[in-house]
This record gives structure tokens, C-alpha cells and sequence, in this order.
């Protein structure tokens, strides 16, 4: 995934930045300048959290639709791994995260008698959308 800052004269554009990795799991925590995260089909499955700062995410659906979220402060977004997504924030944002490898999140499921064909998907509607 590719970012481009507002304002690349900056030598840094973290105000901080916290990750760490174990074997199918990712953690990070940032707080970052504003920006703009060109499209890209998502690696991992992703769970966000906004804890500070607005951020305007665009996905492409698995039936080919566009769709358009807008969260803020205290907003949850989960990205399916496979899920094409792009995002933007015109002011500081700081956020943490978790990624899933899509076999570790498999292999869990299947260790806990569920089936391995466990997946995330999005589930929001238009009237969902609507709400936002």
C-alpha cells in the first residue's frame, strides 16, 4: 500500500508509530499527518479503529460497486483480505489496528471446530450507508 502525504517537505509524517508481528498477526497504532492511501487490493483482513481524526475510505464491493464511508472518532472498519480500498484524511489521524492473515484466521477457525471456510465480509447496505 502506497501513501502520499499532504505535505511530503516534512521530515517525518508520524507524530508516532507502534507495530508489532507474530506468526498470521499484525498490530500497529499510528498517528500520522493527513494523506491520502492509494487503492490497493487488501493483503490481510483488516480491523481499524478511529481514535482521533476523520477518515474517508472507498471500496469496491465483490459485486463491482463503489461505495463510500465516512468515520470519525470512535468508527470500527473491517476490510475483507481480497477487498480493493483506498482512503483520505484531510487532518491528523491517529488509529490502531489489527491484520489477519487470511490462513491464520482459517486455521483458527478450523482448530475451534468452525468451519475453515470462516471469512469477513461486508455486509452494509445502502440503508446502512445511509446512517453515516
Amino acid at each position: 500500500m502506497e501513501i502520499i502525504w499532504q505535505n511530503e517537505k516534512l521530515e517525518s509524517q508520524y507524530f508516532f508509530r507502534q507495530q508489532a508481528e507474530w506468526t498470521g498477526v499484525r498490530v500497529h497504532r499510528a498517528r500520522v499527518m493527513p494523506g491520502k492511501m492509494l487503492e490497493h487490493q487488501a493483503e490481510f483482513h483488516e480491523i481499524n479503529i478511529s481514535i482521533s481524526g476523520n477518515l474517508t475510505t472507498e471500496r469496491i464491493t465483490p459485486t463491482g460497486k463503489r461505495q463510500t464511508y465516512c468515520g470519525g472518532n470512535g468508527g470500527l472498519c473491517i476490510t475483507p483480505a481480497g477487498q480493493t480500498v483506498g482512503a483520505f484524511w484531510n487532518k491528523p489521524l491517529d488509529h490502531p489496528g489489527i491484520l489477519l492473515a487470511p490462513d491464520f484466521v482459517s486455521n483458527t477457525a478450523a482448530e475451534n471446530r468452525f468451519s475453515p471456510n470462516f471469512d469477513f465480509y461486508d455486509d452494509l447496505t445502502e440503508k446502512d450507508l445511509n446512517q453515516f
